[in-house]
């Protein structure tokens, strides 16, 4: 067949042909182009001591059969032709001295692609010819994963996991990222609970994580930063008191020595201590003064400015979570006291039991038991106090009139229905005004004395104890809620965890979670659906006496500082505050209709607030509204601001839409101008409410030390303020 002299196009693709190539190729002197591909051709390539028999062939093609040997064999049989192609022949090897010096990839940088990854287009070193084999034949040295694969090209390339970055055969993760592994492996990455920039991400810390495709499960990095562990480094490690660290801020911070520690907790202690001696030596030595003190805690207890503020505080830091790093670092850790967090304040650092999240359920479940027996406490050491008092400074006993909770008296606000008479107070428990001092004339005045002292004590121990289970209510619904809120790994099917414990596994037999969910029940009972039963059955019973000095002394914190026809606004209150924990804790972050849902909550909020215009003062009710819109707005520029980060929610653009962030905003390398112009505001709200609460407290101690200064400063702003501004502390 190739005898023949005339042979100059020879095109033998897909005809079955068996055998090796043979050797009378090399006989014809005219051939030009032969191609037989695909077919089934073997062994090695003929090879001709004589190589300028074939001078004239210009392209040869023997792809896709079964050769062996290299193809340098045949290339030297003819250093002339201008196209070679040997591939798909998988038994050809190239030999160790070929690449490079006998051909190489071309310098146009042409590629061929396979199944994610790519290999260079060949030439000869020499002719600068084609040159076509397969990856095999030098095996796959030259190729590489495409973008958005890893892996090694002699096994192929797979498609690189949700949120990593893959070159070649390494792939990499930024920091913020956590890796999921399943059977040994790689899934994919999920973003860490940290809501905040990916600067300051526990995971990944050191932003030097890769993983080569041959490693396994076993990344060459740190995966969490120093101090914290588990699934999205979300668990925190206390192995000894000088290496502890506690959850603050979704993050885990470093516990100071125990010397530290411990210096600090007594000098708190030894505040608090020369605080109390100090009201107890001005109740005895300056009783006046004390009495004027009295007066200034309780308008502070009973303003309305202080209830806007708790409940300001609460909401805030449970709901917004995006704050500056140095807003988060320095200033809302120490904010989150409002919600009773003492937990990030470091107390795991002298109490390890702390870092398990059943011990600290369990103290949240006791805290109100807790408060009620140290209260018991208090009551008695108050109403011993008093009973001894006038033994101690018999001169005093003229103002035992000024004592805790006796400064308390009717007021004309009082409804038709409400009974003024002594005999009606007493049938609800109390020691009409002026008892005391009627009984102290007759034979048997010291039982009336000694009665009324306590009822007085017992009262005061009751409204005390109103105002922790006020206090604790908000965050006892998120403690139990967040139980329940148990998400599915968007990685690893019919498996979940909780969101706000991302390492701790639901609906399992063991572990954390059920003795979490067994104290999460009771919470609900007895708090959740308790406490607002407990306020609304006492507002409804107290309906009509409002204004009687016990039920005023007892229940204050509920009502006092709303209009008379506006005491069940209380109720509203509450149903607010737990409308926001379900949705908080309860509905998941992702969820698109969360965002859109708590917007919804604050602005019919915003709009009872400014129909009903509940509070007594004007200046609360401005404070109200003004928080309420701060709250509203922080939440809705922090989302949109997340949103942007595209981390964790992208279903939110509209948000985005109302309020679109700068450039600078979408990269999570730095603290956004957005984000800065909030906590101002936040902080400025925060410091107005602020003076307005402890203003009565300032006043008292100003009138201490210079009362005619006082008097005469206090008449020159009355007369140069605005009337509007002039409200706001008065």
């Amino acid at each position: 067949f190739f005898r023949i002299p005339s042979l100059r196009f020879a095109s033998l693709d897909h005809n079955q042909f068996t055998g090796t190539v043979p050797v009378d190729i090399y006989g014809n002197h005219s051939i030009v182009a032969l191609s037989a591909s695909h077919n089934n051709l073997t062994g090695p390539l003929p090879y001709s001591t004589n190589r300028t028999r074939l001078t004239s062939l210009v392209s040869l093609d023997l792809s896709y059969n079964n050769l062996t040997d290299t193809a340098m064999n045949y290339y030297y049989s003819n250093r002339g032709a201008a196209y070679y192609s040997f591939a798909g022949n998988p038994h050809m090897q190239a030999t160790s001295d070929e690449v490079g010096t006998k051909w190489g990839p071309m310098p146009s940088g042409d590629q061929n692609f396979y199944h994610g990854y790519v290999c260079p287009r060949l030439e000869m070193t020499d002719t600068r010819a084609p040159f076509e084999v397969s990856p095999e034949y030098y095996n796959f040295t030259l190729c590489s994963c495409v973008p958005g694969y890893f892996g090694n090209p002699t096994q192929n390339c797979t498609k690189c996991p949700q949120n990593g970055l893959c070159a070649g055969p390494n792939m990499t993760w930024p920091r913020g990222f956590y890796p999921i592994f399943q059977n040994k492996t790689i899934l994919g990455f999920l973003p860490c609970s940290d809501p905040s920039a990916l600067h300051s991400s526990d995971c990944n810390a050191f932003s030097n994580c890769s993983l080569a495709w041959y490693q396994s499960d076993k990344p060459d990095c740190r995966l969490c930063a120093p101090g914290s562990e588990d699934r999205l480094c979300s668990r925190c490690i206390c192995d000894s008191p000088y290496d502890c660290y506690y959850r603050s801020h979704n993050h885990c911070s470093r516990c100071e020595v125990p010397e530290v520690t411990y210096s600090i907790l007594g000098a708190v202690a030894l505040s608090i201590v020369l605080i109390v001696l100090a009201v107890i030596a001005l109740r005895i030595f300056l009783p006046l003064a004390f009495t004027h003190l009295k007066e200034a805690f309780e308008c502070i207890a009973e303003s309305g400015t202080l209830k806007v503020l708790l409940i300001y505080l609460q909401t805030t830091i449970a709901l917004n979570g995006v704050w500056p790093t140095w807003v988060a670092q320095h200033g809302i850790r120490v904010l989150e006291l409002a919600n009773g967090q003492v937990v990030a304040l470091g107390l795991p650092c002298i109490i390890p039991a702390l870092g398990n999240p059943v011990w600290e359920q369990l103290i949240y479940l006791m805290i109100i038991p807790g408060v009620t027996i140290g209260l018991v406490f208090v009551v008695g050491f108050v109403y011993v106090f008093r009973r001894l008092l006038p033994f101690i400074l018999p001169e005093s006993s003229k103002h035992s009139g000024a004592g805790i909770g006796n400064s308390y008296a009717p007021v004309s606000t009082a409804s038709p229905d409400t009974p003024t008479t002594e005999e009606e107070a007493d049938r609800e428990g109390a020691v009409p005004e002026g008892d005391a001092e009627r009984d102290e004339g007759e034979g048997d005045g010291t039982r009336a004395v000694v009665a009324g002292h306590w009822l007085l004590t017992w009262r005061w121990g009751v409204s005390i104890w109103m105002f922790f289970v006020y206090f604790f209510f908000f965050n006892l619904a998120n403690r139990a809620l967040r139980v329940f809120n148990c998400i599915e790994d968007p990685l690893l099917s019919d498996t979940r965890y909780m969101q706000a414990l991302p390492w701790v596994q639901c609906d399992t037999s063991t572990g954390a979670w059920p003795k979490l969910a067994a104290m999460a029940a009771v919470m609900l009972v007895v708090y959740i659906a308790g406490i607002p039963a407990l306020f609304g059955w006492l507002l409804w019973r107290y309906r009509k006496r409002t204004q009687l000095p016990h039920v005023r002394g007892m229940l204050h914190i509920l009502y006092y500082s709303y209009r008379p026809q506006r005491y069940w606004f209380e109720l509203f209150i509450i149903a607010r505050r737990l409308t926001l924990a379900v949705l908080i804790s309860v509905v998941e972050r992702d969820s698109i209709y969360r965002p859109a849902a708590l917007t919804t909550v604050l602005l019919v909020c915003i709009a009872v607030q400014c129909w009903i215009w509940p509070f007594t003062r004007r200046r609360d009710n401005i404070l109200e509204v003004v928080a309420l819109g701060v709250t509203a707005l922080t939440f809705v520029g922090q989302t949109s601001w997340w949103n942007a980060t595209k981390l964790v929610n992208p279903t939110v653009g509209l948000l985005a839409q109302v309020l679109p962030v700068t450039e600078g905003g979408s990269s999570l390398d730095g603290d956004n101008v957005l984000l800065v112009v909030m906590a101002l505001a936040n902080g400025g709200l925060l410091a107005v409410m602020t003076m307005v609460v402890v203003w009565p407290l300032v006043l008292w101690f100003l009138r201490l030390c210079f009362p005619k200064s006082v008097d005469r400063a206090e008449l020159f702003i009355h007369k140069v303020t605005p009337p509007w501004l002039y409200t706001l502390f008065n």
